[in-house]
């Protein structure tokens, strides 16, 4: 069986962290632009109003000055603040993140991550979308959950979360440069052929091609202190998948025999009605004709 040409689960996974980053990167930006959306609506209202240009800038102004003061002490307090544990995890889970998006975009993943731990990516990010796809699913937003339901079900998508976000922290240290360079390769191969050596081109040219030369992917030292953590993590992934998928259709199950419960129920008392009304009817043609 032919090897997938790319991790498509792990960039399932990536383009769905994108949407979650936490770095609150451009915080300053984003205030500061809704403001000045506000003030030009609150210059243009006094304007039209009655204040005229010059007025309506001053009274903006003066709204202004103190408005941007608040905004700008709540920014500082919020950076120069001591971060959560939490908050430092997810922030370098974030970092991560981004360093594997990077490859991704650069074409780069299979060059520049180590073979297992992309192998490790690919396999957890498999068992984080069963679970992801399943609680998106019909069972668990359904209308009449409950609160202790819903609770659930973000429960087990952050646990999901959190785990994958564990696996990348720990292959983000296996992102490196490759020993050697399929570019460099051809090169080396054509200087060959214009040289007439035919025979060191014959041998090498097969792995050139194909790509399959180990030096052209690279092989980080780090990755025997990685492997069993995120084996392990992919493992509680899988349980996790199987467990919730399990739940899931037994859920479906009961919210179908509902269904099906409640409409053998209507039905009988829509015939239990027209019985009674038919008996009703005939009596009275009954009493009618006496």
């Amino acid at each position: 069986m032919p090897k997938p040409s790319r991790p498509e689960f792990f960039y399932r996974y990536l383009q769905n962290r994108e949407r979650r980053y936490r770095l609150p990167v451009g915080l300053g930006f984003k205030a500061g632009a809704w403001i000045v959306r506000a003030l030009v609506g609150l210059g243009l209202f006094l304007e039209l109003e009655a204040l005229g240009p010059m007025g309506a800038a001053l009274v903006a102004g003066l709204v202004a000055i103190p408005v941007l003061g608040v905004v700008t002490n709540l920014i500082g307090k919020y950076f120069s603040r001591s971060k959560t544990p939490e908050e430092e995890f997810h922030e370098r889970a974030d970092a991560a993140v981004k360093s594997f998006a990077e490859l991704r975009d650069k074409g780069q993943m299979k060059r520049s991550v180590d073979p297992v731990a992309l192998s490790l990516l690919e396999a957890a990010a498999y068992y984080w979308d069963r679970v992801s796809a399943v609680l998106q699913g019909p069972a668990w937003n359904e209308d009449s959950m409950t609160e202790g339901q819903n609770a659930l079900r973000e429960e087990m998508q952050s646990a999901a979360n959190a785990a994958m976000d564990e696996v990348v922290l720990y292959c983000v240290s296996c992102i490196g440069q490759p020993s050697g360079s399929q570019k460099q390769d051809f090169k080396d191969l054509m200087n060959d052929l214009i040289s007439l050596d035919v025979n060191s081109v014959l041998d090498r040219l097969p792995s050139i091609v194909s790509g399959e030369d180990p030096r052209y992917g690279y092989h980080s030292p780090n990755i025997q202190s990685v492997y069993t953590p995120c084996r392990e993590l992919a493992e509680k992934l899988k349980l996790l998948a199987e467990q919730v998928e399990q739940h899931s259709a037994q859920q479906m199950r009961r919210m179908q025999e509902m269904s099906q419960s409640q409409g053998s129920v209507k039905i009988d008392s829509i015939l239990n009605s027209l019985s009674s009304q038919q008996i009703a009817e005939r009596e009275l043609d009954q009493e009618l004709r006496e």
